[in-house]
Protein backbone atom coordinates (compact mmCIF):
# COMPACT_ATOMS: atom_id res chain seq x y z
CA UNK A 1 0.00 0.00 0.00
CA UNK A 2 2.90 2.44 0.85
CA UNK A 3 4.98 1.78 -2.16
CA UNK A 4 9.06 0.64 -2.41
CA UNK A 5 9.83 4.46 -2.04
CA UNK A 6 8.48 4.09 1.40
CA UNK A 7 9.93 1.39 2.77
CA UNK A 8 13.50 2.84 1.55
CA UNK A 9 12.96 5.94 2.90
CA UNK A 10 12.21 4.12 6.17
CA UNK A 11 15.58 1.93 5.94
CA UNK A 12 17.40 5.25 5.36
CA UNK A 13 15.85 6.77 8.51
CA UNK A 14 16.72 4.61 10.73
CA UNK A 15 20.20 3.78 8.95
CA UNK A 16 20.51 8.07 9.75
CA UNK A 17 19.66 6.86 13.47
CA UNK A 18 22.16 4.67 13.75
CA UNK A 19 24.74 6.53 12.81
CA UNK A 20 23.83 9.75 14.99
CA UNK A 21 23.17 7.63 17.83
CA UNK A 22 26.93 5.43 17.48
CA UNK A 23 28.38 9.25 16.88
CA UNK A 24 26.65 10.48 19.80
CA UNK A 25 27.96 7.65 22.22
CA UNK A 26 31.44 7.60 21.10
CA UNK A 27 31.66 10.94 22.47
CA UNK A 28 30.46 10.40 26.14
CA UNK A 29 33.97 11.16 28.00
CA UNK A 30 34.10 14.44 26.12
CA UNK A 31 30.44 15.60 27.14
CA UNK A 32 30.58 14.40 30.92
CA UNK A 33 28.07 14.94 33.13
CA UNK A 34 26.35 16.91 30.46
CA UNK A 35 25.98 13.38 28.28
CA UNK A 36 22.49 12.26 29.05
CA UNK A 37 21.04 15.38 29.23
CA UNK A 38 22.45 16.45 26.01
CA UNK A 39 21.35 13.35 24.41
CA UNK A 40 17.68 13.46 25.57
CA UNK A 41 17.81 16.87 23.31
CA UNK A 42 19.10 15.59 20.43
CA UNK A 43 17.10 11.97 20.81
CA UNK A 44 14.10 12.45 23.11
CA UNK A 45 12.01 9.72 23.97
CA UNK A 46 14.94 7.15 24.53
CA UNK A 47 15.00 6.97 20.51
CA UNK A 48 18.77 5.58 20.79
CA UNK A 49 17.87 2.49 21.88
CA UNK A 50 15.99 1.49 18.79
CA UNK A 51 19.59 1.05 17.57
CA UNK A 52 22.66 -0.38 18.58
CA UNK A 53 24.82 2.22 19.92
CA UNK A 54 27.85 0.62 20.27
CA UNK A 55 30.47 -1.32 17.66
CA UNK A 56 30.96 -4.06 19.64
CA UNK A 57 27.27 -5.17 20.48
CA UNK A 58 25.00 -7.87 18.53
CA UNK A 59 21.84 -6.04 18.48
CA UNK A 60 19.70 -3.47 20.46
CA UNK A 61 18.42 -4.32 23.88
CA UNK A 62 14.85 -5.53 23.54
CA UNK A 63 11.93 -5.54 25.63
CA UNK A 64 11.70 -9.45 26.54
CA UNK A 65 15.43 -9.08 27.81
CA UNK A 66 16.37 -9.18 31.48
CA UNK A 67 19.34 -7.51 33.27
CA UNK A 68 21.74 -8.55 35.44
CA UNK A 69 23.65 -6.51 38.15
CA UNK A 70 26.14 -7.40 41.00
CA UNK A 71 24.84 -5.11 44.66
CA UNK A 72 27.95 -4.61 45.81
CA UNK A 73 26.97 -2.66 49.15
CA UNK A 74 25.20 -3.88 51.87
CA UNK A 75 23.52 -0.46 52.48
CA UNK A 76 21.06 -1.28 49.34
CA UNK A 77 19.59 -4.64 50.91
CA UNK A 78 17.22 -5.08 53.72
CA UNK A 79 17.39 -7.36 56.57
CA UNK A 80 14.96 -9.37 54.61
CA UNK A 81 16.71 -9.39 51.52
CA UNK A 82 15.17 -7.18 49.40
CA UNK A 83 16.50 -4.29 47.01
CA UNK A 84 16.34 -0.81 48.42
CA UNK A 85 15.65 2.07 45.70
CA UNK A 86 18.38 3.70 47.33
CA UNK A 87 20.98 1.42 44.71
CA UNK A 88 19.22 3.68 41.77
CA UNK A 89 19.60 7.46 43.93
CA UNK A 90 23.17 7.42 42.54
CA UNK A 91 23.88 5.02 40.26
CA UNK A 92 20.99 5.99 37.82
CA UNK A 93 21.38 9.41 36.90
CA UNK A 94 25.14 9.00 34.91
CA UNK A 95 24.29 5.16 33.87
CA UNK A 96 23.56 2.23 36.18
CA UNK A 97 25.91 -0.68 34.41
CA UNK A 98 24.00 -3.97 34.27
CA UNK A 99 24.69 -7.24 31.76
CA UNK A 100 22.17 -8.64 29.07
CA UNK A 101 21.41 -12.24 30.76
CA UNK A 102 20.38 -13.29 27.04
CA UNK A 103 24.11 -12.36 25.38
CA UNK A 104 26.48 -13.76 28.48
CA UNK A 105 26.71 -17.41 30.87
CA UNK A 106 26.45 -17.58 34.60
CA UNK A 107 30.41 -17.94 34.57
CA UNK A 108 31.60 -14.69 32.43
CA UNK A 109 29.42 -12.69 34.45
CA UNK A 110 30.64 -14.05 37.99
CA UNK A 111 34.18 -13.88 36.30
CA UNK A 112 33.52 -10.25 35.84
CA UNK A 113 31.34 -9.39 39.35
CA UNK A 114 34.68 -11.01 41.71
CA UNK A 115 36.62 -7.98 39.43
CA UNK A 116 34.42 -5.33 40.13
CA UNK A 117 34.49 -5.90 43.90
CA UNK A 118 37.96 -6.50 44.10
CA UNK A 119 39.00 -3.25 41.98
CA UNK A 120 36.47 -1.19 44.07
CA UNK A 121 36.70 0.12 48.12
CA UNK A 122 34.78 -1.35 50.73
CA UNK A 123 32.81 -2.99 48.28
CA UNK A 124 31.45 -6.94 48.70
CA UNK A 125 29.60 -9.28 46.71
CA UNK A 126 25.85 -8.68 48.82
CA UNK A 127 24.13 -11.08 45.42
CA UNK A 128 22.23 -9.95 42.14
CA UNK A 129 19.49 -8.52 40.98
CA UNK A 130 17.34 -9.13 37.84
CA UNK A 131 15.40 -6.59 35.90
CA UNK A 132 13.05 -6.61 33.42
CA UNK A 133 13.55 -4.37 30.00
CA UNK A 134 9.82 -4.09 29.55
CA UNK A 135 8.85 -3.00 32.94
CA UNK A 136 11.92 -0.06 32.87
CA UNK A 137 10.99 1.11 30.21
CA UNK A 138 6.95 1.31 30.46
CA UNK A 139 7.72 3.48 33.21
CA UNK A 140 5.95 7.27 32.59
CA UNK A 141 5.75 10.38 33.92
CA UNK A 142 3.14 12.53 32.36
CA UNK A 143 2.71 9.95 29.71
CA UNK A 144 6.65 10.33 28.82
CA UNK A 145 9.41 8.14 29.05
CA UNK A 146 11.77 7.95 32.30
CA UNK A 147 14.31 5.65 32.04
CA UNK A 148 15.87 4.16 28.80
CA UNK A 149 18.03 1.15 28.66
CA UNK A 150 20.85 1.37 25.79
CA UNK A 151 23.54 -1.40 24.78
CA UNK A 152 26.72 -0.38 25.71
CA UNK A 153 28.51 -2.93 25.22
CA UNK A 154 32.06 -3.23 25.86
CA UNK A 155 35.34 -4.57 24.22
CA UNK A 156 35.71 -6.59 27.33
CA UNK A 157 32.20 -6.75 28.20
CA UNK A 158 29.96 -7.27 25.47
CA UNK A 159 26.89 -7.72 27.55
CA UNK A 160 26.74 -4.23 28.98
CA UNK A 161 24.15 -2.20 29.30
CA UNK A 162 22.86 0.75 30.54
CA UNK A 163 19.99 1.93 32.66
CA UNK A 164 19.52 5.97 32.62
CA UNK A 165 17.04 8.35 33.44
CA UNK A 166 15.57 10.56 30.69
CA UNK A 167 15.31 14.23 31.46
CA UNK A 168 11.60 14.02 32.81
CA UNK A 169 10.77 15.55 34.49
CA UNK A 170 12.69 18.79 32.90
CA UNK A 171 14.43 21.65 35.01
CA UNK A 172 12.32 24.16 36.30
CA UNK A 173 9.29 21.66 37.21
CA UNK A 174 7.68 21.69 40.79
CA UNK A 175 8.74 19.46 43.00
CA UNK A 176 11.72 17.73 40.57
CA UNK A 177 13.52 16.71 42.95
CA UNK A 178 10.61 14.45 44.76
CA UNK A 179 8.97 13.71 41.33
CA UNK A 180 12.46 11.92 40.02
CA UNK A 181 13.19 10.11 43.49
CA UNK A 182 9.45 8.85 43.44
CA UNK A 183 10.54 7.92 39.83
CA UNK A 184 14.04 5.55 41.01
CA UNK A 185 11.73 4.08 43.58
CA UNK A 186 9.45 2.62 40.74
CA UNK A 187 12.23 1.17 39.38
CA UNK A 188 11.69 -1.75 42.49
CA UNK A 189 8.57 -2.82 39.99
CA UNK A 190 11.06 -4.22 37.95
CA UNK A 191 13.31 -6.02 39.66
CA UNK A 192 12.47 -10.01 39.42
CA UNK A 193 12.23 -12.38 42.07
CA UNK A 194 10.52 -10.73 44.87
CA UNK A 195 12.88 -7.30 44.08
CA UNK A 196 14.84 -9.90 46.54
CA UNK A 197 18.76 -9.70 45.76
CA UNK A 198 19.50 -13.29 45.26
CA UNK A 199 22.46 -15.39 44.14
CA UNK A 200 23.44 -15.54 40.76
CA UNK A 201 22.65 -19.29 40.55
CA UNK A 202 18.74 -18.15 40.89
CA UNK A 203 18.90 -16.16 37.62
CA UNK A 204 21.39 -18.22 35.81
CA UNK A 205 20.26 -21.91 37.05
Amino acid sequence: MFGKNFILSCVVDFSDLSEACSGYFSRRLELGNEFWTELDVRHPECMCEKVSVSKYSPYPVENSEILVSTVTNRNYVASDGKLLSTLFDRRIKNGMSTERKKITTKIDYELRSKKIVEKGVNKVNCGSIALSVAKIRAIKHNGKRSFGVYDTALKENIPHAEIASTNTPPPGTTDRSKIRAELRRALLGSVLYNCRVVNSTEIFG
